[in-house]
């Protein structure tokens, strides 16, 4: 809920003060290069530390960012340096709780029900999503971008109050059995010993950076495509939150793990029609039906792949497996952010969109060709 309310405020300042897709993407880069630089080495002290802690101490750190952040912004002139710094610490803070979420899933379910337990973790999430992303403007209008901030880091101690309870999750080894350079090395023999594991994350980041081409600027594409209030690009947000909902739910119970390679090249396919499609479309109804076909095919991916690794990972090796796919992932993303917002002010956000679909369908086509991700199983 936190990063939520925080990504609608952020998202909303930076776009009235400049007006600039590349302003936009820059953000993007922010928010995910530090957890893409670091994520190799915060999954090997994901390995040692216990993760229900890491989780907390993390989120009372990303409260305690947030909540500094508003302060800040309330006596600078300047809000884009300041914003861009804060979020990168944000992003450093969620190098942990992120993958450690994830990590913690196979301690708790077995692996025919991980489709499902995932699904359940990220529905339940996005149904918090979709309520405040639909009502942005109402709270962007009554509490103002700082009190939407302000917010999100009370939200973000909440949730780390919530996860005190919690008990049961043990560390995957001994801190003094594993040192970083063991870790790390450990994890490099183990992906070049595993070619499938190694080839879904290398084969997916080109998938991944058209991904976030074609999501990371809702606020521009209502502004400069629809002609709407900026403030509305949070119904585009729910649209795509709603259809990841949708996704979440129906791949908790289709998804398989002798059906993965089929959902892995489904969904992409599906995301590069809806994309090519808001391409050339100017009305506000069918680019809600459009975003909402996006964000199911964005979840049933992220199901599907994030399953995959949970059930084919030994568990001393968890953290680091998912913090290299997370990072990796994150990596196509930040590139993609750090170009996109130019090429979409120089060529138009929807050329840029048609060009994002017609790059995932040829990707998408290679990859059929590939035996190993066709047959990708657990």
């Amino acid at each position: 809920m936190g990063a939520v309310f925080f990504q609608v405020a952020v998202v909303w300042l930076v776009f009235t003060v400049t007006r600039s897709a590349f302003a936009i993407g820059l953000l993007f880069v922010a928010q995910t290069a530090p957890n893409a630089s670091f994520g190799l080495v915060v999954g090997t002290y994901l390995d040692k530390w216990n993760k229900r802690g890491t989780i907390i101490y993390t989120y009372v750190a990303r409260s305690a960012l947030i909540i500094l952040l508003a302060l800040s912004l309330l006596n600078v002139a300047s809000q884009i340096a300041v914003i861009l710094a804060f979020v990168a610490a944000l992003s450093f803070a969620s190098s942990f709780s992120h993958p450690a979420r994830h990590a913690i899933i196979p301690e708790i379910v077995g692996s025919d029900e991980l489709p499902f337990a995932n699904a359940l973790l990220e529905s339940t999430g996005d149904v918090t999503q979709l309520l405040i992303y639909g009502t942005s403007i109402v709270t962007l209008v009554v509490l103002g971008a700082l009190g939407t901030i302000l917010l999100s880091g009370l939200t973000f101690l909440l949730a780390a109050v919530t996860m005190v309870p919690m008990t049961g999750i043990t560390n995957a080894v001994e801190p003094r059995q594993l040192s970083l350079r063991s870790g790390m090395k450990e994890v490099a023999t183990y992906l070049s010993r595993t070619p499938t594991t190694r080839n879904v994350i290398i084969a997916f980041l080109p998938i991944d950076f058209f991904f976030t081409v074609a999501t990371a600027f809702p606020i521009v594409y209502a502004s400069v495509v629809l002609h709407i209030v900026d403030q509305s690009f949070g119904l585009l947000l729910a649209a795509l939150t709603l259809g990841q909902i949708i996704g979440y739910l129906a791949a908790g119970r289709v998804v398989k793990g002798k059906s993965i390679g089929r959902s892995l090249l489904f969904s992409p396919l599906l995301f590069a029609v809806a994309i090519g499609l808001l391409s050339i479309n100017t009305s506000l109804a069918f680019a809600l039906g459009l975003f909402v076909v996006a964000g199911l095919s964005i979840s049933v991916y992220d199901i599907t792949v994030m399953s995959f690794f949970q059930a084919t990972t030994p568990k001393r090796l968890m953290g680091r497996v998912l913090s290299t796919y997370i990072a990796t992932s994150l990596v196509a993303g930040s590139i993609a952010g750090a170009v996109a917002g130019s090429i979409a002010d120089m060529i138009g956000l929807p050329t840029t969109y048609l060009v994002s679909g017609l790059g995932i369908t040829a990707v998408a086509v290679l990859l059929l060709s590939q035996r190993r991700i066709r047959e990708a199983s657990f």
